[in-house]
């Protein structure tokens, strides 16, 4: 069930409610575990056996690592962990097919908890995990909001809480109602009406101009952004109205000064992810100028990869780690104090990053050349996309972008805020039902 859709709103609520009427603190976590693999089990009870199997298979690991400290069952836990996501997600990329003669089909939610039980079993080695038992290791890795695509959750941020008396907080309530107010604006009336406008120029490129195509990809870059992110707040959202606090996955990405920048404030809990376990693994920057440079294309070039089973996610990623190389070379005397230099870096932050996207969106790797062709030879023509209300919703993208920027646990008990959040429900449910359509899936999703 998707947390756009009639469905959900249902199923949340009816949680929700018989969540908070008990009265135990055993009793509500043990109610919030059968609710998560419920949810899990809604899109498939296969994927819901597959999923439980791998739970306990993690959960002797992380018992047996725990005792012993070997990094030897590390390795194997890791190994069975990279081998159960390698298997399913890259089975046709690595031509597995033609020596297995049936059809995989990709569980949900596969790449994120496999990155989660990874970083879980090596914090856990490394003794930075509190100990728990079955219970809470199981609700963990289920809880429902975070559990189909992020944000990726670490044990520091989220063990603690399993700890903790839940009680219902008005702050949290504040906070969970206007996550969910920005992520279902951000999805439905931005990201999924973008989609309508340019989803036609993926389908048939060679009809259009190369002004249609410009403005697609940057119209695609706001559509992801809405999109994840969308699904992210309501996640959070949805999380603290259970009581429980996830980390931000965005922080006003496009407000970026560089592209590194741009990288610590996108999809922040696997940028995160990554550099703990990829690239200081690696080495870091701690040996030399080359190794830190190899480490940080690997590293981008794995990401890349863990989008999906195709070389052109391989490309993304290889293209992203290269311009962050060669922006530490360029950018390393350029004074960014000034405005007028930080206004004129965000916006060539922002253009590189929609050029990443050419590789990103496009899977045949035969039409790429015509993409980057068309993109940078603007034409007289007119365009063939409707580009007036392609603005619009980019305009209004910015502009829900821009309340990242603010601590909003700093209004948690103010009267304003709840204010801002009854207008908004207000504006959300009058212009939904002028201008929103059926809700797409999130882009995400298939990840």
């Amino acid at each position: 069930m998707q947390f756009t859709t009639t469905i959900y709103l249902i199923f949340f609520l009816f949680v929700y409610i018989l969540y908070w009427a008990i009265n135990s603190n055993k009793g509500k976590r043990f109610f919030l575990l059968i609710a998560s693999l419920l949810f899990y089990g809604s899109w498939s009870y296969i994927f819901l056996i597959h999923f439980i199997f791998i739970l306990l298979i993690n959960y002797i690991f992380y018992r047996v690592i725990s005792l012993t400290k070997n990094i030897n069952f590390l390795r194997l836990a890791i190994l069975l962990n990279i081998l159960n996501l390698g298997f399913f997600k890259y089975f046709y990329f690595f031509k597995l097919n033609n020596i297995f003669s049936y059809n995989v089909v990709l569980p949900l939610a596969i790449s994120f908890y496999t990155f989660q039980f990874i970083s879980f079993l090596v914090d856990s080695y490394r003794d930075e995990v509190e100990k728990i038992n079955l219970f809470e290791f199981l609700l963990f890795f289920t809880f429902f909001p975070q559990l189909i695509a992020g944000p990726i959750l670490r044990a520091k941020d989220f063990i603690y809480q399993l700890k903790d008396i839940v009680y219902p907080k008005l702050n949290y309530i504040y906070l969970g109602m206007l996550f969910i107010l920005t992520g279902i604006t951000k999805k439905i009336l931005i990201a999924d009406n973008i989609s309508k406008i340019i989803d036609p120029v993926w389908l048939n490129p060679e009809l259009y101009n190369s002004n249609s195509i410009f403005f697609a990809f940057h119209g695609f870059s706001w559509q992801i952004y809405c999109d994840f992110s969308g699904y992210s707040d309501i996640a959070i959202g949805s999380a603290y109205l259970l009581g429980y606090r996830l980390p931000r996955n965005f922080l006003a990405p496009f407000f970026s000064v560089t592209f590194q920048d741009l990288w610590r404030r996108w999809h922040m809990t696997l940028s995160n992810w990554l550099g703990d376990y990829v690239y200081k693994s690696l080495g870091g920057n701690k040996i030399s100028h080359f190794y830190t440079n190899r480490n940080l294309l690997f590293t981008f070039i794995l990401g890349g990869f863990w989008h999906g089973a195709s070389w052109n996610y391989i490309i993304w990623g290889g293209f992203c780690g290269c311009i962050l190389v060669i922006e530490k070379y360029i950018y390393k005397n350029i004074n960014f104090e000034l405005k007028i230099t930080k206004l004129l870096f965000i916006i060539i932050t922002y253009f590189i990053f929609v050029l990443s996207l050419i590789f990103f969106r496009i899977e045949n790797l035969e039409l790429t050349s015509l993409y980057i062709a068309k993109f940078f030879y603007l034409q007289s023509a007119d365009l063939s996309i409707d580009l007036n209300s392609l603005i619009t919703f980019i305009f209004f993208g910015g502009l829900i972008q821009s309340l990242e920027l603010i601590k909003l646990e700093s209004y948690e008990n103010s009267r304003f805020l709840l204010f801002f959040i009854i207008i908004g429900y207000i504006l959300l449910f009058i212009t939904s039902g002028l201008i929103a359509g059926g809700s797409k899936e999130f882009i995400y999703f298939q990840f």
